[in-house]
């Protein structure tokens, strides 16, 4: 049963489908506007799932974001995203190789140091956990409703921290996917970035995002 309750139900069945709920390098809908500070060193990568383009889109699919040293740019490096396809079999692919589960594909790449793609050498070398901004979503308890807008709803709850200890706090959850389009959700994140980088007497604490799972949540003193 998850910490979390709403009356809204936890959502994460494509990715315990793909193996991935146990991972902390599956880092969930995060976008691509967060991945620089994260993936800094050549073959740093993490997992994430695409947003839809539009709301109730099927093509929701998991992709690779790996760091690579720019060609064009000696001494920078770029990051290249590569989607990972299910096929009707259930194997998962990137090019040809085909793997029960992601994380099957993750650690065969790893540890053989083999290239991700036959289009040109791409290896990952180490993955990058969730930060400590990127929350549980089974760590986060709702304990009223506040108020509902055009994006979800505000609740009074409370967020269990990595030591067991509960602090109570603001939670603005996002609506199911479903009826977010891709801009709405970026501009939903944009929200939690910007307050990660104001922290004064006068700014709203956050404690973080949750966006491993369904509902996507901001997460505020």
């Amino acid at each position: 049963t998850p910490f979390f309750h709403t009356g809204h139900d936890y959502i994460m069945t494509a990715e315990a489908a793909a193996g991935l709920d146990q991972h902390k390098y599956y880092h969930g809908l995060l976008p691509r506007e967060d991945l620089p500070m994260l993936l800094r060193e050549e073959g740093d990568f993490l997992i994430r799932m695409s947003e839809p383009t539009q709301p109730a889109t099927a093509g929701r699919q998991f992709i690779i974001s790996v760091s690579q040293i720019d060609p064009e740019k000696p001494g920078e490096n770029e990051i290249k995203h590569f989607v990972i396809k299910k096929r009707k079999d259930g194997e998962y692919v990137i090019d040809t190789l085909k793997f029960k589960s992601i994380p099957k594909l993750v650690s065969y790449h790893l540890t053989k140091g083999i290239s991700i793609t036959k289009n040109f050498n791409c290896l990952i070398k180490r993955a990058v956990d969730r930060q400590p901004w990127e929350l549980e979503n089974d760590h986060i308890e709702s304990t009223k409703k506040l108020g509902e807008g055009a994006f979800g709803e505000v609740h009074l709850g409370v967020l269990r921290r990595p030591n067991r200890e509960e602090v109570k706090c603001a939670i603005k959850m996002a609506k199911a996917i479903d009826t977010l389009n891709k801009e709405q959700i970026k501009e939903f994140m944009t929200e939690a970035r910007l307050m990660r980088h104001f922290e004064c007497d006068f700014v709203v604490r956050l404690y973080g995002v949750a966006v491993a799972a369904e509902p996507l949540m901001i997460v505020m003193e």
